[in-house]
């Protein structure tokens, strides 16, 4: 469900250049974190989520600060004390 909720897609929108070849010798694709441009075309094909709805979770979770995935009881009522995101039994800045 997370996925359906974040993917531009469900949209109708796509965003282009998620990933790029860094490497044309050796084929190896990276993920785009600004290296290269992306570009997003706007009602590129037929929703499946109604824009005004898609746009509002992203609001929400915004505002809420939701991580990927909140499963167990504590999830969504623990802080991580490195990045201030709440945590949900996981946490990419996790150090030891």
């Amino acid at each position: 469900m997370n996925s359906i909720l974040t993917n531009e897609k469900y949209k109708g929108d796509a965003l282009l250049q998620k990933t790029f070849c860094a490497d044309f010798l050796t084929k190896k694709t990276v993920k785009n974190q600004g290296q290269v441009q992306q570009y997003c075309i706007e009602e590129s094909h037929p929703s499946i989520i109604d824009p005004e709805e898609w746009d509002l979770e992203m609001e929400r979770r915004k505002k809420m600060n939701i991580p990927g995935r909140c499963k167990g009881p504590m999830a969504g009522k623990l802080v991580c004390g490195n990045c201030g995101r709440i945590t949900a039994g996981r946490c990419g800045q996790a150090t030891m």
